[in-house]
């Protein structure tokens, strides 16, 4: 029997990064546990890199591959997923990339048109914001300096861009930030949330396409 395959692409919190520092294990991330939901008829690939954006290059060369268009096409290629799940953008809020939360949204649109080149049922999920004191008070940056207060702004909008974006394009969108809580870093999940969020997609799915 053919499994569906479902491909979820995204950054550090599709990664499992972990708050308090290193990586969630295996079983405590939420591709994962959609995976162990589901069931045998499904084959859920992880595809989550720290620090990964839409589409551009990190400015720091000791921090290759961070482009995520230069990698999503042949991750198509090559799986031919049946369904799948891009959740993309907080990176791109960086200082360094100075683009507006409609420019970072707009940056999808090259995704969707792999997506339909390959066959594949596209799921956009707008990413969580981080938490307000993600930024501090003193430095107006954040811990490392990569994001400001604007960064924050462009972050806590970006869900009505990219749900905009999903609409236009008649697909399905999920807004992350209605499950996930931030842990002791204010920008990546708490072990809690991966639970929470899995069950969740896992749910949507199961009504949107009646697996």
């Amino acid at each position: 029997m053919k499994k569906t395959t479902i491909l979820c692409y995204g950054d550090s919190n599709t990664f499992g990064q972990n708050p308090d520092g290193g990586r969630y294990s295996y079983n405590e991330r939420w591709p994962t546990i959609l995976a162990e939901s589901l069931g045998n008829n499904f084959y859920v690939l992880e595809e989550g890199l720290s620090g990964r954006t839409i589409n551009h290059d990190d400015q720091n060369q000791d921090k290759p591959c961070k482009n995520g268009w230069t990698l999503f096409r042949p991750m198509l290629a090559s799986h031919r997923p049946d369904y799948t799940v891009v959740m993309l953008g907080t990176n791109d809020t960086k200082i360094f990339y100075d683009e507006s939360s409609v420019a970072i949204a707009q940056n999808l649109n090259k995704y969707i048109s792999a997506c339909e080149e390959f066959s594949s049922k596209l799921v956009l999920v707008s990413p969580a914001p981080a938490s307000n004191d993600f930024i501090n008070s003193q430095t107006q940056l954040s811990n490392g300096g990569e994001y400001n207060q604007a960064s924050l702004e462009k972050m806590i909008i970006l869900h009505n861009e990219i749900e905009k974006i999903a609409k236009d394009n008649g697909l399905l969108h999920i807004d992350a930030g209605k499950y996930v809580k931030t842990g002791s870093d204010r920008i990546h999940w708490d072990k809690q949330s991966h639970q929470v969020f899995a069950k969740s997609i896992q749910k949507f799915l199961l009504q949107e396409f009646n697996f």
